[in-house]
């Protein structure tokens, strides 16, 4: 599975906010969830060139694990934020720490 976060922040850190969605959802086919082995493009703001590249390499039900050349990252879930219009649909995630 293929996702793209826009990350609110030009590198990252703990705090950074990450709005991840999934490149295959239409408003026909639902989003997948992300899952370990899930690639995610990391792109600084939508109109801004590829910051990195990324995968999770675990996953609980609102904690996950990404990993970048540079570093693992933990990511936990947002409770507010987010995206949901039909055809869209995208899940807010804070950046905790490096794992």
């Amino acid at each position: 599975m293929s996702f793209v976060a826009i990350v609110h922040a030009p590198a990252m850190r703990s705090g950074a906010r990450l709005c991840i969605s999934d490149n295959d959802q239409t408003a026909d086919h639902p989003p997948h969830g992300l899952a370990a082995g899930s690639t995610i493009e990391l792109r600084y703001g939508t109109c801004r060139p590829l910051l990195a590249c990324a995968a999770i390499s675990a996953r609980e039900a609102d904690e996950a694990v990404l990993q970048t050349a540079e570093a693992d990252w933990t990511i936990r879930r947002s409770q507010d934020g987010g995206v949901d219009v039909p055809g869209l649909m995208a899940d807010d995630w804070i950046v905790v720490a490096r794992a």
